[in-house]
């Protein structure tokens, strides 16, 4: 960490202003390689301004701030999402999951270090979920002390689409309903070359502890071959 600028004002209520430079370094596991941007602390209160953050091709702008007024710091930040992955992004609020889709966008986040809320919302590009390549989507999220909840996840392929919603508790439990439509049997990759073709749906309920899963699914096509 490297920090350089002036410090001003009276011992009781200073000021700082200045420029701030770290890495490499770690948020959550999630590894960024090198980040800078501009500090300012002033009536109790400590600022980031364009904060430029990297990690091999991925780049992000982040503006926030912590007021320390209060009982307990209270904090707000914005991160651009210039250029990422889904899996990194969405490991810094819970843990990696199998969406290797690259990605751009913004996340907000607000509150203490005990209640606080957040959300974000992202377009992705090419890429890969739960092992189908997929050719664009978008997906949105709100964060809580107690769940992440994914309102809105929509993913094209070709002339398809699969669609969801749904939430993952901090406590292991988990609720989601998964719906897909216009996806071609012949596309789906992890029927491994099966001599399948056709146009079909699918519906996909699924909720519980992670350990003991409740899944109820319902597949549909009037076009087999």
């Amino acid at each position: 960490l490297s920090l350089r600028g002036s410090l001003s004002g009276p011992l009781a209520s200073p000021e700082a202003a200045g420029t701030v430079s770290a890495g490499p370094l770690s948020v959550r596991d999630v590894p960024f390689q090198h980040a800078v941007g501009t500090v300012l602390f002033q009536n109790n209160k400590l600022s980031l301004s364009e904060a430029k953050i990297s990690q091999d091709g991925s780049r992000y702008i982040m503006d926030g701030s912590v007021d320390f007024s209060g009982s307990e710091p209270r904090y707000d930040a914005t991160l651009r999402v210039i250029k990422s992955d889904v899996v990194g992004i969405v490991a810094l609020f819970y843990k990696r999951i199998p969406l290797d889709l690259s990605a751009q966008g913004e996340l907000s986040f607000n509150g203490t270090s005990k209640e606080f809320t957040g959300k974000g919302r992202l377009d992705l590009g090419p890429g890969v979920a739960y092992g189908e390549p997929f050719d664009s989507g978008v997906l949105t999220a709100e964060l809580t002390t107690s769940q992440i909840t994914f309102t809105r996840l929509a993913l094209h392929k070709s002339k398809g689409m699969v669609t969801g919603t749904g939430w993952i508790g901090f406590d292991g439990t988990y609720s989601a309903h998964v719906a897909s439509s216009g996806v071609d049997l012949s596309e789906v990759k992890r029927l491994g070359g099966a001599p399948l073709s056709g146009p079909f749906s699918l519906d996909i309920r699924s909720s519980g502890p992670f350990s003991k899963p409740l899944v109820n699914a319902n597949i549909e096509s009037d076009q087999l071959a």
